[in-house]
């Protein structure tokens, strides 16, 4: 089935283009951004519904480019709702006693069962199952582990207000796993900041620490914060990860561990989707704040937002779309990871989230099903073409440096050693195979840096190896 014929545009759309041409930057950043935000937010447990079933919802991890101007200022107006919440939440919670928290969640109930009131504010659902199984009610077959799978409100509320916090900022990755402990069901939306002052030995061990928690992680509640019997939780971290051009340059060699974990925003691509301008199209950021407090009250009062296609023919075009899309996905070049293969449901989650909001004199214009499935798909494919490119540049540039740095140490080598033949140069390395350094030598011979005696010896070349590493290059699939 196809969706990506040229129709008419939709609210969204509209309102996108309007919005992000205003600000300076691509519509598509824009939907890509707002849906990284949405998913981070909804935290564990928000599902895309469709008739056959659910798909668990990732949140989409992104890194964006500092410095183009749009861009940023997009993403900062987009964080704007979400830090208010946020700090909001913070200052309320924060004039909670906590030690009042901790009475009424475990103080009680441990030290007498029996003084738990039936039904009063303080219920324990798991503490009034393991009285009736220790004392049955006559004629009851209720399964005492029928009611684990039921949620505690009492629990849930309490949850809340003692790890209040849904946004994490300015943390260093190291701290991610610590600082989660304070968060709302173990998960936040964080936005990172790669910056160009991550040297070596540092700047590993830090990547690490972020693309570990990105892939999922357990952490462990310590006694003095937890009355539960199991400390050891999953925790979820969805991020936006800022960084400069300088950043981003030094990090060649480590750049494909974080394009396989988050989609990059590479540049500012000012393609309009079909935007005529009608009624409602300015009312994206109305639309979007509506959208980050459902997506917030709905995870802290407990519950795990659900959305999905009303239209059943639109559901059937989206799983057609996304299996043709996931396709796509697996024949590409590089692996592109899981943040641009779940793409399109971040972005139709999202879209749905926000339609939800167009009441009133924007219900008129909101979007049928089969067009978000058709915006889905089309700004999904136009990002994942950048996302792909530039992970090609990237590993050109990262098989580019790896070249350059083993030139070095071959002319480094050959100087020290004087003539000498290319077996004794290779014999000189830890490393010995030949085909990591024959087409090293090679170029280096091709660009005069290295030359050829009359007896087939190496020795050094005209051209100072400083002065030609601008255009030094061999093949990438031949650097190991």
């Amino acid at each position: 089935m196809n969706t990506t014929t040229p129709r008419e545009s939709n609210a969204i759309e509209q309102s996108v283009n309007h919005w992000g041409i205003t600000i300076g930057t691509a519509p598509d950043n824009v939907l890509a951004m707002a849906a990284s935000i949405l998913t981070g937010l909804a935290g564990p447990g928000a599902t895309f519904r469709l008739p056959w079933g659910c798909i668990p919802l990732d949140g989409l991890n992104l890194l964006v480019q500092e410095g183009q101007g749009g861009t940023t200022r997009a993403l900062d107006m987009l964080l704007s709702p979400v830090r208010q919440a946020n700090l909001l939440v913070l200052q309320t919670m924060g004039g909670v006693n906590r030690k009042m928290l901790d009475f009424q969640q475990a103080g009680t109930f441990a030290s007498n069962p029996a003084k738990v009131n039936p039904g009063g504010p303080n219920e324990s659902t798991a503490l009034l199952t393991l009285q009736k199984t220790i004392k049955p009610e006559s004629g009851s077959h209720e399964s005492p582990a029928a009611a684990d799978l039921v949620p505690d409100p009492g629990i849930l509320r309490l949850e809340a207000m003692r790890r209040p916090a849904i946004l994490l900022e300015g943390v260093r990755f190291t701290d991610l796993k610590n600082r989660l402990l304070g968060c709302h069901r173990l998960s936040a939306l964080a936005i990172l900041r790669l910056t160009p002052t991550l040297e070596d030995p540092d700047k590993k061990k830090l990547l690490t620490a972020l693309t570990e928690i990105l892939d999922g992680c357990e952490v462990a509640i310590p006694p003095d914060k937890t009355h539960g019997i199991e400390p050891h939780h999953p925790a979820r971290l969805s991020a936006i990860v800022r960084l400069d051009s300088k950043a981003w340059d030094g990090i060649h060699e480590e750049a494909p561990q974080l394009l396989e974990r988050g989609l990059l925003l590479a540049q500012d691509n000012m393609q309009v989707m079909h935007a005529p301008k009608v009624e409602g199209a300015t009312a994206y950021g109305e639309f979007y704040r509506g959208a980050v407090e459902e997506v917030a009250i709905t995870r802290r009062d407990g519950q795990f937002l659900q959305v999905g296609f009303d239209d059943p023919a639109a559901a059937a075009s989206f799983q057609e779309s996304l299996n043709s899309y996931t396709r796509t996905c697996h024949g590409l070049a590089h692996e592109v990871g899981a943040a641009a293969r779940n793409l399109p449901v971040a972005l139709a989650w999202s879209m749905l989230v926000l339609s939800r909001q167009m009441t009133g004199e924007y219900a008129a214009h909101r979007p049928a099903d089969a067009q978000i499935v058709t915006t889905s798909f089309q700004a999904a494919n136009r990002l994942l073409a950048r996302h792909h490119a530039t992970m090609g540049q990237m590993e050109m540039a990262a098989s580019r440096e790896s070249m350059l740095a083993i030139a070095g140490r071959l002319v480094f080598k050959v100087r020290g050693k004087g003539p000498v033949s290319e077996r004794q140069l290779v014999r000189s390395f830890t490393q010995q195979k030949l085909s990591i350094y024959r087409p090293v030598i090679d170029a280096l011979v091709n660009g005069q840096v290295l030359e050829l005696t009359p007896e087939g010896l190496l020795q050094t070349g005209p051209r100072p190896f400083e002065d030609a590493q601008s255009d030094l290059w061999v093949p990438t699939a031949m650097v190991v």
